[in-house]
C-alpha cells in the first residue's frame, strides 16, 4: 500500500506506537543493565521515574488509537516474503559472529521488544497490522536471540574465546 494514500491519523497512530514501543524496550534494557552493572540506586530510581512517565504516556496514545474511524484503518500489506527471507538468512549468518555477541544479543532484545510491544498495541486497539509479518519477524528474531544466547552460554561454560 502506498503510504501517501493512508489517512494521516492512521500514520500518526502508527508512529506513536513505534515510538512508545521503542522507548519501552530501551527503558527495560537500560534498567536491567543499570541494575547489573552499576547498582546505583539514584540511577535506578531515575529509570523507574522514566518508566512511570512511560506508563502515563499510554493513555493519550490509547485515546488516539480509539478515535480512529473505520475508514481510517486501511488493511495492512506487510513486508514482502523475499525481504523476510533475506532477514532470516542474515540471522543465521550472524550466528557465526563470535565478537560482540553481547551487543548483538542486546540489539535483538531491543528490536524484539519493540516489535512485540508494537504488535500487541495494534491488536489491543484494532489498528491494522499484518499479523503474518509480525509473527515471522518475531520468529526470526527469536531464532537469532536463542542462537546468540546459546553461544554466550557455551563460551562461558566451555571456555570459548
Amino acid at each position: 500500500m502506498d503510504r501517501a494514500r493512508e489517512p494521516a491519523e492512521h500514520l500518526q497512530v502508527q508512529v506513536l506506537f513505534w515510538i512508545y514501543s521503542l522507548l519501552g524496550s530501551i527503558l527495560t534494557l537500560v534498567f536491567f543493565w543499570a541494575s547489573v552493572a552499576h547498582r546505583d540506586l539514584v540511577l535506578l530510581a531515575g529509570l523507574l521515574g522514566c518508566a512511570v512517565g512511560w506508563i502515563l504516556a499510554f493513555a493519550p496514545i490509547a485515546r488516539s488509537a480509539e478515535m480512529l474511524a473505520p475508514r481510517q484503518r486501511p488493511t495492512a500489506n506487510g513486508l514482502p516474503l523475499e525481504l523476510l527471507g533475506i532477514w532470516a538468512v542474515a540471522e543465521i549468518c550472524s550466528l557465526a559472529i563470535l565478537e560482540g555477541r553481547g551487543w548483538i544479543l542486546s540489539a535483538h532484545l531491543l528490536v524484539g521488544g519493540t516489535i512485540l510491544i508494537r504488535g500487541l498495541m495494534a491488536i489491543a486497539f484494532e489498528v491494522p497490522m499484518h499479523r503474518r509479518t509480525w509473527s515471522l519477524s518475531l520468529v526470526i528474531l527469536a531464532a537469532g536471540t536463542i542462537g546468540h544466547t546459546a553461544g554466550m552460554i557455551g563460551d562461558l561454560t566451555w571456555g570459548g574465546r
